[in-house]
């Protein structure tokens, strides 16, 4: 019995179990009217009641967390487990064998360990915790605190755990000693390498202002809300959509933004109705209505009848331009290909056949990435 209560003082789990059925057999042994093994049953329930479960027993205690990592104890040992790493079960070795993950004799011991390996001197305030804080990004950087420094890392390398020094020291990824700093030197870095980032058509995240990530794509700045998600701004039916807004500069774009938020909290009835209706400016310009939605112009061919911005990211529109002003949007009437007009009659009937409707799509697609923008 003496056995069995030291394996229990050990395995919270087996005493667990071992309560079960031991209560399962004293049911048993009651119904069947066998005392002598009842009387057995219900001294062992009762002496197993007093077995403390040790700490250091092979469940994972949480004892405390120092500069980013969580301290628990295990067994005879305390892993030093990095917070970045997320949930984790620690009863399975698996997990517990994790490069990330070491072990230490003691607390103390785990502390030093953690300081050696951030490269701490004598940091005792614990506002000084090396969690990194995304601040801002900006033209193609996230800029991040860390301890006391800025961390410039480009937006290009992905996902990167900054609580280690392996992933801190990557070449690619520039200290400063202050917001103003960092940005400096992400513009000499931009002007070292001439910009090569920005010349390419892959959108760029450059900064995040008021809700909204402000992205360059082909030589302008799209304004898109954080709500709407991942979008792919390559695509002209994204590009469109009403909530979207483009500009020439990142200082347009904030001026826009702001001018938009102050309309939307005004109490004039007027523009909020001006703003929230669609309205036909033009119609019959080249087989085209142009229309003003929100702070865009749209032009839509008059065979697909009435203009309803649901059918944008549905795709769902023969042909839909969009602009800032309505002399941008009909400049990209006026230089439509003699082809996409014969395309937009002939889409019907193209439709109903899927083979010539695929090649359709590929000429689409060439024209729309080698012809008009």
């Amino acid at each position: 019995m003496q056995e069995l209560e030291s394996i229990c003082a050990r395995l919270p789990l087996f005493k667990s179990l071992l309560v079960q059925e031991v209560a399962s057999c004293l049911a048993r042994c009651r119904n069947r009217g066998d005392s002598l093994k009842a009387e057995f049953c219900e001294d062992v329930m009762d002496r197993l009641k007093h077995v403390s479960v040790r700490s250091s027993g092979p469940v994972p205690v949480l004892i405390g967390s120092y500069r980013g990592h969580n301290l628990v104890q295990y067994l005879d040992d305390v892993l030093v487990v990095p917070q970045s790493l997320g949930s984790l079960n620690l009863s399975n070795r698996q997990d517990r064998e994790r490069p990330e993950i070491f072990s230490a004799s003691n607390i103390e011991a785990a502390k030093t360990s953690i300081d050696d390996m951030l490269g701490y001197e004598d940091l005792s305030d614990e506002s000084l915790a090396p969690v990194p804080v995304l601040t801002e990004s900006y033209k193609g950087y996230n800029l991040v605190r860390y301890i006391d420094q800025i961390l410039a890392v480009p937006i290009s390398l992905g996902i990167v755990n900054l609580a280690t020094r392996q992933d801190r020291e990557r070449p690619e990824i520039i200290t400063a000693a202050s917001l103003e700093n960092a940005k400096s030197a992400v513009d000499a870095m931009i002007g070292r390498n001439g910009d090569l980032s920005f010349s390419s058509s892959c959108p760029v995240l450059l900064q995040t202002y008021k809700d909204h990530n402000l992205v360059r794509f082909n030589g302008k700045i799209c304004a898109v809300p954080l709500s709407l998600g991942h979008v792919d701004l390559t695509e002209e039916t994204i590009r469109c959509t009403p909530h979207i807004l483009t500009a020439g500069s990142i200082d347009e774009a904030k001026m826009r933004l702001d001018r938009t938020r102050a309309e939307t909290t005004s109490l004039s009835p007027f523009s909020s109705q001006e703003r929230g209706e669609a309205r036909l400016i033009h119609q019959g310009y080249k087989r085209f209505n142009l229309i003003l939605y929100g702070e865009k112009y749209y032009a839509i061919l008059q065979s697909d009848g009435a203009f309803d911005p649901v059918r944008i990211p549905a795709n769902s529109y023969t042909c839909i331009f969009a602009a800032d002003t309505l002399n941008d949007l009909k400049s990209r009437i006026d230089g439509i290909p003699l082809i996409w007009h014969l395309a937009f009659r002939l889409k019907p009937i193209l439709v109903n056949h899927p083979v010539l409707w695929r090649t359709a799509q590929k000429l689409k697609y060439t024209l729309t990435h080698g012809g008009v923008e």
